[in-house]
């Protein structure tokens, strides 16, 4: 059974990754890369375990992709980081197809349709390990 939403609080350890686009193979069939669905897998699989039963209603979900900052930044600019003066991740994968990958993961794991979130707040950003950072609550 559904339960309302109080806040959920999830930290995937590992580098974000992004919704694929679908390809057409050689017989014109439309498949999915390898890549995203096993992406797509293991996020629900760690959804579930943070949230064994969906989340009912309107929710409002606040995610923060994070990357670790590459060994060639210069010391300057790893000083801006980390006093978060320059916090922001502004390269490859797009924000938009991050949280695609997260809000499919999500559906019948984590809330019962992607439908049911009606406010995002979402940051790409560097921080000292990889991992996405997710908070779901009712709205």
């Amino acid at each position: 059974m559904p339960r309302s939403a109080g806040p959920v609080t999830i930290t995937i350890p590992g580098r974000p990754i992004a919704k694929g686009r679908p390809r057409m193979g050689r017989n014109g069939r439309v498949y999915t890369p390898e890549r995203t669905s096993g992406a797509e897998e293991s996020l629900k699989w760690a959804l579930r375990e943070a949230c064994p039963v969906p989340l009912e209603g309107p929710l409002h979900l606040e995610v923060a992709f994070c990357f670790k900052m590459p060994k060639s930044f210069p010391k300057a600019r790893r000083v801006e980081v980390e006093a978060g003066q320059r916090p922001w991740y502004v390269g490859r994968p797009d924000l938009d197809n991050l949280l695609k990958l997260l809000t499919d993961a999500g559906n019948g794991v984590l809330w019962q349709d992607d439908a049911q979130v009606v406010w995002i707040e979402a940051t790409k950003q560097y921080a000292a390990e990889d991992r996405t950072l997710v908070i779901v609550s009712g709205c």
